[in-house]
């Protein structure tokens, strides 16, 4: 039985229909039946079948894969490297002089020479020879869902795989104490420490500091050297110090880890290790290598183990989480984790950073997420920033003041309000707990009572897997993301014919071409984008075809997370306003290539933002439909993400006006000169 999209009607008897079979032909005249107009709904299914197959397809692989932030990579050998380590002087009671040892500056103290001796020796280790492989790191941009045979499926081993081999340890619940809110290093580092108090009290405790060595983490690393000497003179002090040991170890890390200072119980030493550590100039943040690095080092304590995980980004080895897991667990190990605040459904996020030397502010990427453990937002780019590409560098871009404002790179880097999944979940499944570290520039999370009803699942990625099946809204919502980023779909389309970019002060110039080489150039770029819109569409419309509301209306009724809903509202609502955009900007380049509204004057031309949709009643359907749902998140979610996502999409008009220009004849002028200068370098952070 065909379906009813495809019903075709007789002109003469809708209701001829022979042994159930719909004919061709009417039966009584014999003339060909027509079809009747298609719904906006029916129309997305006809337009977009074969692309709905290859939606579901390649959803369905992805959910019994469902290792987005986990793919499968080429772990690197580093722990069966040999590491340079600093073992310093052997471990007796030394007199412990905390003004010497947090006086950083000082060329005559003891803390001046163990300062020295251990940047030295940190940062031949993590000198450019060990850089591990290009092949280990994870980029989310050129994910690529394949099908996979069954032999080649990564296993990964849970803690509740290994129950019976290792000794059960406390899990922490995200709901109530797992999770936490600080504003400050000082707010972070002292819950931390209360924490610690507590093991101590319990049991022997060993105490490793594992610090991201990073250049955008010095700051840190000296302030946390600092407020730690009281900490240790209260340690040090303890009466049952002798019957319960305290030990602590700083390791560093960034392509590779390093041992700063072995276990030791000299109070002193650990503040010297900390603030003497030297930068790892890699921009690579190997975090779970550096912690298994750690438990084989140092895992063979007969007490309770303790590493504090102090970073500000997610890591470059994300295919190591569950092992990583496994590890702590069966060496009893409980890590907490201070880190930053997650991009939203992104890994890769922006931090400032201003150039010394020219006080230049650039926003400088750095991996802050994803949020989650499968893909739940789309990957789609935004319109209407700028009339021109942004600068950019190695992803990298400008944002000194009196530079155009480039909405997409912001937007794209919008915060969660929670810690990456991946660093999360390690703190949660060893007990212990991640603490959200607020930056410079960091929005503010939403309050906790709020901020709950929104948490991401943080249990296994299979068991994940699992539960988004069950429920049709959230598998769709992920199969629809999968897609976009599949598809790989580009940045947004020139908005301005006839700009050009100065490579510094990275400022946007109107350039001037005669008319008639202008309109030639322009009618070529005409067919070029034109071509890039209708493959970006056939993305959308499969994308589209996957969350088709009348098939997921019950189904929306019935999911009780706002989170899930919140992603279904805003993403339906930024693929029918996508949709509606592609067309109207293809029929706008479509008028100017034919020469509509273009004089023999014209040698430049910008394209605007209109409300009148040219493309006709779909186009009017999908823009209403469009503001409805992201209305809806704006009503539902209010302060969240999400609602930031769907105001900036409501701000913008949906249509286009072609607007042609006069660029005159530049006059003779002075030339300026600028001076000679090298390439920019900017940090990895």
């Amino acid at each position: 039985m065909q379906t009813p999209m495809a019903i075709l009607t007789c002109q003469c008897r809708a209701d001829q229909i022979d042994d159930g079979v719909i004919a061709a032909h009417c039966p009584q005249c014999g003339r060909p039946r027509q079809a009747p107009p298609l719904t906006l709904w029916a129309r997305w299914k006809q337009q977009s079948a074969g692309l709905t197959i290859s939606a579901v397809v390649h959803g369905v692989l992805l959910l019994i894969l469902g290792l987005w932030i986990l793919p499968s990579v080429t772990a690197p050998e580093g722990l069966d490297v040999l590491l340079s380590t600093t073992e310093g002087e052997a471990d007796r009671d030394l007199p412990v002089d905390f003004h010497a040892a947090v006086d950083f500056t000082s060329k005559t103290t003891a803390a001046t020479s163990q300062q020295a001796a251990t940047s030295a020796a940190l940062s031949s280790a993590l000198a450019p020879s060990g850089t591990l492989p290009a092949s280990s790191r994870i980029d989310p941009t050129r994910i690529e869902y394949r099908p996979q045979s069954p032999n080649n499926i990564p296993q990964l081993q849970t803690p509740a795989d290994l129950s019976h081999a290792i000794r059960p340890l406390r899990r922490s619940d995200p709901q109530a104490g797992g999770l936490v809110q600080q504003a400050s290093v000082t707010g972070a580092l002292n819950g931390v420490l209360g924490h610690i108090r507590g093991e101590s009290q319990q049991d022997m405790l060993q105490v490793v500091w594992l610090l991201d060595a990073s250049i955008s983490l010095h700051t840190d690393r000296q302030e946390i050297a600092t407020q730690l000497v009281p900490f240790y003179k209260e340690m040090i002090s303890r009466p049952d110090k002798r019957e319960k040991p305290f030990r602590s170890v700083v390791v560093g890390y960034g392509d590779r880890p390093i041992i700063i200072q072995r276990s030791t119980d000299n109070a002193a030493r650990v503040v010297q290790a900390i603030a003497g550590m030297s930068a790892d100039p890699s921009g690579l943040e190997h975090v779970f290598t550096a912690i298994q690095f750690a438990m084989k080092s140092f895992g063979e304590w007969k007490g309770t183990t303790v590493i504090v995980l102090w970073t500000d980004e997610s890591g470059d080895d994300l295919a190591k989480l569950e092992e990583t897991i496994r590890l702590c667990r069966e060496h009893r190990t409980i890590v907490h984790v201070v880190g930053p605040q997650a991009v939203l459904g992104m890994e890769q996020g922006l931090q400032s950073y201003v150039v010394p030397q020219t006080n230049q502010a650039f926003l400088l990427p750095v991996k802050r997420g994803p949020d989650a453990a499968l893909p739940e937002r789309l990957r789609l780019p935004y319109w209407f920033d700028s009339t021109s590409p942004p600068w950019s560098q190695n992803g990298a871009y400008i944002s000194s003041q009196g530079a155009v404002s480039y909405g997409g790179p912001l937007r794209e880097g919008v915060l969660s309000g929670t810690g990456p999944y991946a660093l999360t979940r390690l703190a949660l499944e060893t007990g212990g707990t991640f603490t959200l570290l607020q930056r410079q520039g960091d929005a503010q999370p939403l309050a906790w009572e709020r901020q709950r009803m929104y948490l991401p699942d943080y249990h296994e990625v299979r068991e994940i897997v699992s539960d988004v099946r069950r429920h049709p809204i959230r598998q769709a919502i992920v199969e629809a993301a999968a897609l976009t980023w599949q598809a790989d779909l580009q940045p947004p389309v020139r908005m301005f014919y006839g700009q050009a970019m100065d490579r510094y002060p990275f400022a946007a110039r109107v350039i001037y071409l005669p008319a008639e080489i202008f309109q030639t150039r322009l009618k070529a770029d005409c067919v070029g984008f034109m071509r890039r819109c209708e493959q970006d569409q056939a993305v959308v419309e499969a994308a589209l075809a996957v969350l088709d509301p009348f098939r997921l209306e019950t189904a929306y009724e019935s999911e009780e997370s706002p989170r899930w809903q919140a992603w279904y509202d805003l993403n339906l609502g930024r693929l029918l306003a996508m949709s509606v955009r592609l067309a109207e900007y293809r029929e706008t380049l479509r008028l100017v290539r034919e020469g509509v509204g273009l004089s023999r004057e014209t040698n430049s031309l910008t394209l605007i933002e209109s409300s009148q949709l040219k493309t006709g009643r779909v186009a009017e359907e999908r823009a209403t439909q469009a503001k409805a749902h992201l209305q809806t998140v704006l009503t539902d979610h209010p302060g969240t993400p999400w609602a930031r996502l769907a105001q900036w999409e409501l701000e913008h008009a949906l249509g286009f006006i072609a607007q042609p220009g006069t660029v005159p004849i530049p006059q003779p002028g002075p030339v300026s000169i600028k001076p000679a200068g090298g390439a920019l370098k900017l940090p990895n952070l």
